[in-house]
């Protein structure tokens, strides 16, 4: 019964989307958007979708309200926006890719150390350091684990519920993301709180994940065991017997894997708690993941919001109308969030990145391209944030576009990502003056760098003594 109502929602959710395009919704702007958080745990793509369509099937099984049901769809869409914070952190403990050692700790019961565990340690964690150093750094690791893994999730779960907050969205939807990673048993984090102190909600969602992990690597039979097993462990027994009983129907896992996934998404959002998308909203959300994503190095805290800004500036001195300059905002705020998938090994490496490094980190546009294209009337926002690192004559990527290829606001976002990146603190180098980071721009003239753009800038920084942060 409960695949067959969301079909039909679903279909009647595709057949309003194809009948007006330009819809864009609240939920709609963060489905989309979650797919930039999936990057941050090196989960698959559409990890936060997946478990959103269980966790709501499992609230529904266990009869929750209306209200309690929309403060759960958030929550599980955004349960993941506090993970981009503790990424130096994690980065340096384990002295490697971040990412993966969270991927990693997504399938293995850390609380039970067993022999896999030690072999991930073995090969991951500082793995380009002499072996002495490495199995220091390891016997550190593992003596200091209560206390990092406190540092570790206090820093993701309290940026999760502010994000939360600074969304406007409800105390529920911030307690359950705040509390996720809180165990039945007392000995999770950050509070250890236990039993049914711990808000039902966020018990939901912390089973949620892990049934959408283990089946999407593993299969449905994986997926029943590790929850079976973890009941009261990890687990409220009476969220995974919800669970358990809708497996049993097989009405738990029935077209998560379905192309039309967001539609049955989009259609679970309960309808008297829609939320609207006006433009203060929809600015609001861009503010909120663009700091999302300069959580997750201390070189870019405030790039994305520094851009922007310059960029309108830029844009305003240059005439560009009101809308426009809106755009231009928005472009410039989320221009990076494609970085989320470039590990801090490689965003904090003070030295020369290699081959493979610079390739990873050339991908980011590609993936900010993929997350803002999902966002209905997002388009040109897609095209102008991924052509930040573009060039007039070709040189530039991921795409290699030419002068024809790229519009007037591509041009000014460029300008604006190279000033303010070239006179921030980065871990290879010191700030620029602001005479050093002209002089090194002025060599990309007229080839490179649009010279009308560039001359602006020299008389914005004249004239305004534009800031640098």
């Amino acid at each position: 019964m409960i695949a067959t109502a969301e079909r039909a929602a679903a279909k009647s959710s595709r057949s309003q989307s194809s009948s007006n395009p330009e819809q864009v919704t609240f939920s709609s702007i963060i489905a989309a958007l979650s797919f930039a958080l999936d990057l941050t745990e090196g989960a698959q793509p559409g990890h936060a979708l997946r478990t959103c369509l269980i966790g709501i099937r499992i609230g529904t099984e266990m009869g929750l309200s209306q209200d309690q049901l929309s403060d759960l769809y958030y929550a599980l869409l955004l349960k993941d926006a506090g993970c981009s914070s503790n990424a130096t952190r994690l980065y340096q403990i384990v002295g490697g890719d971040e990412i993966r050692a969270k991927a990693f700790t997504k399938t293995n019961d850390w609380t039970r150390f067993e022999w896999k565990q030690i072999q991930f340690l073995l090969r991951h964690v500082h793995a380009q350091d002499k072996i002495a150093n490495r199995f220091k750094a390891i016997g550190d690791m593992i003596k200091k684990s209560s206390q990092n893994a406190e540092i570790l999730f206090r820093l993701r779960c309290n940026q999760g519920a502010q994000v939360v907050r600074d969304l406007g969205l409800g105390q529920g939807t911030a307690d359950a993301v705040y509390n996720l990673d809180e165990h039945w048993n007392g000995l999770g984090y950050p509070d250890r709180l236990s039993g049914d102190a711990i808000p039902l909600l966020a018990r939901i969602v912390s089973i949620s994940q892990t049934l959408e992990v283990f089946h999407q690597q593993y299969g449905p039979a994986a997926a029943l065991d590790c929850i079976q097993r973890r009941s009261g462990r990890w687990f409220d027994p009476l969220v995974v017997r919800a669970a358990v009983s809708l497996m049993r129907r097989n009405a738990l896992f029935v077209d998560i894997d379905s192309p039309v996934l967001k539609h049955y998404v989009a259609s679970l959002e309960p309808s008297l708690r829609s939320l609207p998308a006006d433009p203060q909203t929809i600015d609001s959300i861009c503010v909120a993941f663009a700091g999302v994503v300069d959580a997750k190095s201390h070189s870019t805290y405030m790039h994305s919001t520094e851009v922007a800004r310059i960029a309108v500036e830029l844009g305003a001195y240059l005439g560009l109308n009101d809308s426009e300059l809106v755009t231009l905002r928005r472009a410039g705020l989320l221009h990076d969030i494609g970085k989320l998938s470039v590990p801090n090994s490689i965003l904090d490496k003070p030295g020369k990145l290699d081959a493979s490094e610079w390739a990873c980190v050339k991908m980011h546009p590609h993936y900010t391209y993929e997350i803002l294209s999902r966002i209905p009337t997002f388009g040109e926002i897609a095209n102008i944030s991924a052509s930040h690192h573009e060039k007039l004559d070709g040189s530039g990527y991921y795409r290699g576009l030419m002068a024809d290829d790229l519009c007037y606001m591509s041009r000014i976002l460029t300008v604006a990502d190279m000033f303010e990146a070239l006179s921030a603190n980065r871990p290879y180098r010191g700030p620029m003056s602001k005479a050093d980071v002209l002089n090194i721009l002025r060599k990309d003239v007229p080839h490179a760098i649009d010279p009308t753009v560039f001359a602006a800038l020299e008389s914005i920084i004249e004239i305004n003594n534009l800031k640098v942060a």
